[in-house]
């Protein structure tokens, strides 16, 4: 499936899943935010909710997660390099 193709689809599923999260109360929707991002939400915002849940969708969708933590762990090995204290050996007269 080209680019184009991959972005429509994405963009469907998460029209689809906005209306489907708009019809929802909002008690129905901090459930469903528990089961999607693992604790509870303090919000009791509908619209926070439902954008919220929809960009997490989004983001499953486009592999951003996936390309997040290369990136993390990239700038992790880096800082760990600089903080390493070089060794060196030094030679036996």
């Amino acid at each position: 499936m080209s680019e184009a193709g991959k972005e429509r689809c994405v963009a469907l599923n998460v029209g689809r899943l906005m209306s489907e999260l708009e019809r929802m109360t909002v008690t129905e929707l901090r459930r469903r935010s528990a089961e999607v991002f693992g604790e509870e939400t303090r919000s009791y915002h509908k619209a926070y909710l439902v954008w919220r849940m929809a960009w997490r969708v989004q983001a499953n969708a486009e592999g951003w997660d996936r390309r997040a933590r290369m990136i993390s762990r990239e700038v992790v090995d880096a800082v760990l390099t600089r903080l390493s204290v070089p060794f060196i050996v030094a030679e036996e007269s």
